[in-house]
Parts: structure tokens; sequence; C-alpha cells
């Protein structure tokens, strides 16, 4: 795994912890990666007990050292009661669900282990940014290593999708961050101007991203 790619999948999620509204007693990160973020909620924000999921052994070991518990799994093969009956008041799934062959279903499965007021923070990725749009016109779809076209992506999301989606699982959203971008290279400094198609009809051709709070109807 190249520096960048392991950057993108390591680093903490500013994003993520824009959306924490109140301190955790419990979290489960679904898709920990090094357990970056697990590390940061028992430090920073206090967390008496720390999970994560994560199915990349290049991961789990260094992520054992930040949690309380790390479970290797996929979770399209993973038996949730592997949870114990933990219940959680802080969930994360961060560019998850999309990797998955039943998101619907995944995460109905991991709200079982969610108290009545838990915070839901999920990121996916937006297919109707332009560059999808543009690549279907000309015939073509890229396999990435990461981002938009990443190779691994079973399931795609608008956000009409993913309100859909919340809805299926019982959850509003409270909150939504739209994260811009002009081209899929995060290196690419064009993207600095992306907040100039910010606006409405343009804003949904250039999220790149979407990260929302969520909690139960």
């Amino acid at each position: 795994m190249n520096k960048q790619k392991r950057s993108s999948y390591t680093g903490l999620r500013l994003d993520v912890v824009s959306m924490i509204s109140k301190k955790p007693t419990s979290v489960l990160d679904v898709g920990c990666s090094n357990g970056t973020f697990l590390e940061y909620a028992k430090n920073q924000l206090g967390a008496k007990f720390a999970v994560g999921i994560e199915n990349d052994i290049r991961f789990v070991h260094e992520a054992m050292q930040k949690a309380d518990k790390i479970i290797e799994k996929d979770l399209d093969f993973f038996n949730f009661e592997m949870l114990d009956s933990q219940k959680f008041d802080l969930i994360v799934l961060a560019d998850v669900l999309e990797h998955t062959k039943d998101p619907c279903f995944v995460l109905k499965e991991i709200l079982k282990s969610a108290t009545n007021d838990a915070i839901i923070i999920i990121s996916l990725p937006n297919i109707q940014h332009w560059t999808a749009i543009k690549n279907l016109i000309i015939g073509e779809w890229p396999l990435r290593e990461r981002g938009l076209f990443d190779r691994t992506h079973l399931r795609f999301f608008t956000l009409r999708s993913i309100e859909d989606l919340a809805l299926q699982c019982g959850l509003k959203i409270e909150k939504k961050i739209s994260k811009y971008r002009i081209l899929d290279d995060p290196r690419a400094k064009i993207n600095l101007f992306s907040r100039l198609f910010s606006f409405w009809p343009l804003s949904s051709y250039f999220t790149y991203q979407y990260v929302l709070q969520l909690c139960k109807l």
C-alpha cells in the first residue's frame, strides 16, 4: 500500500469528529482501519469502551493497541452476535457501506447494538459527481485503488438514495456535510476552487462525498 493510500485510510477524519455533538461512553467504529479514531475517542472524548471491526489484516494488529476490542471480519460474512449485546452510543461507518453487498441489512444489524439516543455517523461517496456522469457518457468506468472509482465498491449512492437508506433503517438525518471536489485526485490544486460550485443546481454534481449524523426515529 503506497503512502498516499495509507494516509487516506488511517488519518483522523476531522469531518467525522465534527459530527460528534456529545461525548460518547461506548464507541463502535465499523471499518476502523488502524484504530486512529478509536484511540481519539478514548483519549480525547473520554469514551470508556471502544470497539472496532476491520477486515484488513494490515491494520488489525495496529488497531488492537488502541482499542478495547478489534474484530477481524468481512461485514458480508459478519456474525453480529460477536458484538456480545454491547450497546454503543456512538457508531461510525466511514466509507464502509459502499463496500458491502447489502448495505441496508448491514446497517440494520449494526443498529441493534445502538442505544436509543445513539449518534450514528456515516460517510458515503456521491455517484452523482460530474466525473462519474462524464465517464458514463464516454462509455468508460475507471477502476482505481481509492476514491469514487474504488474497484472494491459494490454499491453506489446519491443523496436521495442515502436518505432512502436512512428511512429504511429507521434513522433520520440530523446533520449533513457536503464535501466538494472538482477532480477525483485529492492532490489536484483545482480542488481548492470546488466551493465555487456549492450552489444549487450544481452542488450535487460537485459533491464528492456526504458525511451525515443520524439518529433513531
